[in-house]
């Protein structure tokens, strides 16, 4: 194999370990998340209309967090939630790069 090669692996086994690490660091945080979340009132709109957490959308998400001041307990949820969703997203790419590495080696 050529250097190139061998360096872009090097580098997909890198990437592989970072993920899993993140995955497994984050692993309790998401327990408790999990447990607290079933908990929250729903958001209420401006129009009045209920949404459950687990049901916004990402832009909305995004939204809020830009509008809600720090210091209200509403953007500490909708940070958590914004984690919870980042370590879903890792915990599909693990099982993508587990389909590489299975096929590959």
């Amino acid at each position: 194999m050529s250097d190139y090669t061998d360096y872009m692996e090097e580098m997909f086994f890198a990437h592989v370990m970072n993920v899993r690490e993140r995955i497994y660091s984050n692993r309790k945080w998401k327990e408790d998340y999990l447990s607290k979340r079933k908990n929250y009132p729903d958001w209420v709109t401006r129009d009045g209309k209920h949404i459950a957490i687990a049901n916004i959308t990402d832009s909305h998400l995004e939204n809020l967090l830009k509008f809600l001041p720090n210091d209200n307990p509403w953007h500490t949820v909708f940070e958590c939630e914004k984690k919870y969703r980042h370590l879903c997203d890792l915990e599909k790419e693990n099982k993508e790069n587990e389909k590489v590495i299975d096929l590959v080696y």
